[in-house]
């Protein structure tokens, strides 16, 4: 069997102090957001929250802005997993109940973040990314065509 160079394992170690430090910067970054907002946050105090240097913010992320934009893509894209529980094959009682409970669950374990989008959203949504906004349409189209599914098959109103 062959042994995995010690480049590869020097890979995996960056890869997992990489993701960790990425972790880590959101984490600080959303408790800054939260207590001083986008336009009151700065990187400096995000690297104060986050221990680390300023340079190793603005080596994973490049600027406050992407910060921001990467915590507000994330909490869509979970929000879209919970949207999985709304599908034609399943009784629309069960699969909304099951679809609150994953939207409230979610919500509750990551208040600030939901915090944050309802402030992004009382704000215009301005770093809602266009691809963001097209997928949340997308996916809103699509559910929809399940309730439609649903009260066709006189399954509700």
């Amino acid at each position: 069997m062959k042994r995995p160079s010690k480049g590869r394992e020097g890979l995996g170690a960056a890869t997992r102090i990489g993701a960790r430090n990425r972790k880590t910067i959101l984490d600080a970054a959303i408790k800054t957001f939260i207590e001083k907002g986008f336009d009151g946050a700065s990187i400096a105090e995000i690297a104060k929250m986050a221990s680390l240097p300023k340079a190793n913010v603005y080596y994973y992320f490049g600027s406050k802005e992407t910060i921001y934009r990467t915590i507000i893509a994330d909490l869509i894209e979970e929000w879209d997993k919970a949207l999985g529980h709304l599908s034609v094959e399943r009784e629309p009682a069960v699969a909304i109940a099951d679809y609150i409970r994953a939207k409230l669950d979610f919500t509750r374990k990551h208040s600030a973040q939901s915090r944050m989008f309802a402030s992004e959203a009382v704000h215009g949504g301005r770093f809602v990314s266009r691809k963001d906004r097209a997928n949340m349409q997308a996916i809103t189209l699509e559910k929809a065509e399940v309730f439609r599914a649903w009260a066709a098959a006189g399954k509700m109103d």
